[in-house]
């Protein structure tokens, strides 16, 4: 038996034991065993070892799901599905084989840095190395075997899981019996090489073709297992590759690597059909090309490629030339090949175009435009390109597609502000159109802009509190508004009111903390909010009151109001500084005695919602409310006048509506009026005013609005509601199917 077992590490300690072993392989050579003890983490480690045991013809199982017609008296072959990673190795192994005098300045001139790095820590000599590799002799690619494969893998979960690199699996088992126990059978000898500490394929077979590590510049173990340079060596030509990821925190990987070889005795034709992409002229991830049929001229099997685009036929009995036919997904090629009792590699493939590089919008890109200049790089020999621009990334909602341009920028223009698009591009060259690029995602994201003030107007005279704000729109449109009150132009030490996240482009205050004062001027200026950002703010207009919020009143219902559906919301100005709360009393008469019908003494707030659980208020029924505010000391202040209400008319009455109208003030309406409502769930809300026969004279609102409080105002001496004539009309507010009305008039 020939047995060498190898470790490395970087800093290790040589243990060699000389075994007088009787038992031989079939070529009646004696071995040695020698191991090395590896330290708890290397930075580089790699494993070896081959054995010779008895000869056994393989078996393959065709591969399942493949939906393709069987070429007349020939039976489909599966070498298995290896992936992506797992056949840019064995290209990498069979391009070494195939010509060592290129790989020797391949593997020292690498540009790859990490890969250098481990020739730095191991003190390969470069020019030793492609010495060596000048000297050895070519030898045939080795095949993809599906049960080689399956016992590959089964060894690199075992590291994956366990966290060791090494040959012995944690069940005990060896290499060799780990190939039988996946059901390969023609063991006529065996190699296993292990890296499982790589950082990707590449430095993975650097790794084990230069041997790095002290002992292994010496033993070269795994590069014998790949060349195959001695005259000793076998020569394998069927091999299982494993290439697996690390799992969680471990030692070992990224990428954990394992090659099972062998050697049958029949020659096996074999390649990858790809897409040469990048046009480099070999194999790359991501190019391999499936379900294509191989079909040799003569032979009892073909093939159809795998998921990353390899196959392999065997060609016992074969020999001479043959003519193979690649045929589907794209591909239509015909070559010849002479078959003898080596393997034979066929690659089958079409240089493309290559692809586009996009430039800019960037990959998660901003734009604060609604044009997107395009730019991208040229590709040489390029005659004309196509851009695609999509609201989504499966570009089924393209809002540009142009196949003829000639250059290598383009503006898209109206795009939609706060909305996500996604852009590619692929070239046309003699060779066809090519790949469309990855795709890059960009964002436009524009800030509102300032709102423009309307009222109250600048250096405006108003009668007193409640102060209904009212801006317009921003352009972009802003989600919400934010409107600031203060008694001094810089909104600093003077600050006395921040509404943020309104709605609505206008807002009415009822001064709830008693600042505004009659002959004061205060000062205000909105902004508007969008998810890219916060405008500059408006203009500041100035406003003064003719009366001040200093006298205890009641605000809202009005006195005389038509009121919606409850739950009715009951608002007053403040009291003096020293009040703790507030009294209450709704009734159907003045003396609020005999027809009280509801009292609150602990109300805290100005502003009282009263939810009517009894449902005492009635239509056709005149109610009275007031207010007396208690005082810290426990003394109770005099009650206001009272105002009254009745309860307007709905569609359902009886039912429990998704809007409510608080209040509508000033009613009479006569210049600027106030519509107050409420809506209790997201959604469409239409606000109508109809007159007394019920035809509807204006819209005041149709849109999507969220749960909460809400206003808009009318000015009926602006526009059409000038031309109104004096008279009884409703407001109808309509949201999820149901309505309310409230009567509204207009005095002239």
């Amino acid at each position: 038996m020939k047995f060498l077992l190898l470790f490395t590490c970087a800093f290790c300690i040589a243990i060699t034991a000389s075994a007088q072993n009787k038992e031989t392989t079939s070529t009646g050579k004696k071995g040695t065993a020698v191991i090395h003890a590896p330290s708890d983490n290397p930075p580089y480690n790699v494993t070896v070892q081959f054995h010779a045991p008895s000869d056994n013809p393989p078996t393959a199982a065709a591969k399942k799901g493949n939906a393709v017609q069987s070429p007349t008296a020939q039976t489909l072959y599966s070498h298995g599905d290896p992936t992506a990673e797992e056949q840019l190795i064995l290209e990498y192994v069979n391009q070494a084989r195939a010509n060592p005098q290129a790989e020797g300045p391949r593997l020292a001139n690498t540009t790859d840095t990490r890969v250098q790095s481990a020739y730095s820590y191991w003190k390969i000599d470069k020019t030793k190395l492609i010495q060596q590799f000048n000297s050895y002799p070519q030898r045939p690619p080795v095949a993809f075997n599906a049960k080689l494969i399956t016992s590959a893998r089964a060894h690199c979960t075992d590291m994956q899981k366990n966290d060791f690199q090494g040959h012995t699996g944690t069940d005990g088992s060896n290499p060799g019996q780990r190939m039988q126990k996946a059901g390969y059978t023609a063991l006529s000898g065996w190699g296993e090489n292990v890296a499982a500490y790589s950082e990707s394929p590449w430095h993975a077979h650097c790794g084990l073709n230069v041997d790095w590590g002290t002992q292994n510049q010496i033993d070269l173990g795994h590069r014998h297992n790949i060349m195959n340079f001695a005259t000793s060596d076998q020569v394998w030509n069927e091999v299982g590759i494993g290439a697996l990821p690390r799992l969680g925190n471990t030692q070992v990987g990224p990428l954990i690597v394992t090659q099972n070889f062998s050697r049958t005795g029949k020659p096996i034709l074999l390649g990858v059909v790809y897409k040469d992409k990048n046009n480099n002229g070999f194999y790359d991830i991501g190019e391999g090309v499936s379900g294509v049929t191989i079909t040799p001229s003569r032979g009892n099997y073909y093939a159809v490629s795998s998921t990353s685009g390899g196959y392999a036929i065997p060609m016992d009995g074969v020999t001479g030339s043959v003519t193979i036919t690649a045929s589907g997904n794209g591909i239509n090629e015909v070559k010849q090949a002479s078959i003898s009792s080596e393997n034979v590699k066929v690659d089958f493939g079409q240089a493309t175009t290559p692809s586009v590089i996009l430039l800019d919008p960037t990959d998660q890109g901003f734009l604060i435009t609604t044009t997107a200049k395009l730019t991208w790089m040229k590709v040489k020999s390029a005659t004309k390109y196509h851009v695609q621009v999509s609201e989504d990334e499966t570009f089924t909602k393209l809002v540009f597609n142009d196949s003829t341009l000639t250059d290598s920028a383009r503006s898209v223009n109206n795009l939609k502000n706060l909305s996500t698009y996604y852009w590619r591009a692929r070239a046309f060259t003699t060779l066809g159109w090519g790949e469309f690029s990855p795709a890059f995602m960009f964002m436009v994201s524009i800030k509102p802009n300032s709102p423009k003030l309307l009222a109250p107007a600048d250096k405006g005279t108003l009668a007193g509190v409640p102060i209904t704000f009212i801006w317009n729109k921003s352009i972009p449109d802003a989600e919400t508004y934010s409107v600031e009150v203060a008694n001094e132009p810089k909104f600093f030490d003077g600050l006395l009111y921040t509404f943020d996240n309104l709605m609505d482009t206008t807002y009415t205050f009822f001064d709830e903390k008693n600042y505004i004062k009659a002959g004061t001027t205060y000062y205000w200026r909105a902004t508007a909010t969008n998810s890219a950002g916060q405008s500059e703010y408006s203009d500041v207009f100035t406003f003064s009151v003719k009366t001040g919020s200093s006298q205890f009143a009641l605000l809202s219902p009005p006195n005389k109001a038509t009121v919606g559906n409850k739950p009715y919301v009951f608002r007053w100005s403040r009291s003096a500084a020293n009040t703790d709360h507030y009294i209450i009393e709704i009734g159907t008469d003045t003396s609020f005695f005999e027809g009280l019908i509801y009292i609150n003494d602990k109300v805290k707030d100005t502003t009282f919602t009263f939810t009517d659980p009894e449902d005492s208020i009635k239509k056709g029924v005149t109610y009275y409310w007031h207010v007396a505010p208690v005082f810290k000391d426990d003394s109770q202040g005099d009650y206001t006048p009272a105002n009254s209400f009745k309860l307007g008319t709905t569609d359902v009455p009886e039912e429990e509506l998704p809007v409510a109208i608080n209040a509508i003030m000033p009613q009479p309406a006569q210049a600027l009026t106030t519509i107050f409502y409420t809506t209790k769930q997201f959604g469409p809300t239409t606000i109508t005013l109809h007159d007394i026969r019920g035809a509807r004279v204006a819209t005041l609102l149709d849109a999507q609005l969220e749960q909460g409080m809400h206003t808009v105002a009318i000015d009926f001496n602006q526009g059409d509601f000038a031309k109104l004539a004096a008279g009884e009309y409703f407001v109808r507010i309509t949201a999820a199917g149901k309505s309310v009305i409230h009567t509204l008039i207009i005095q002239r």
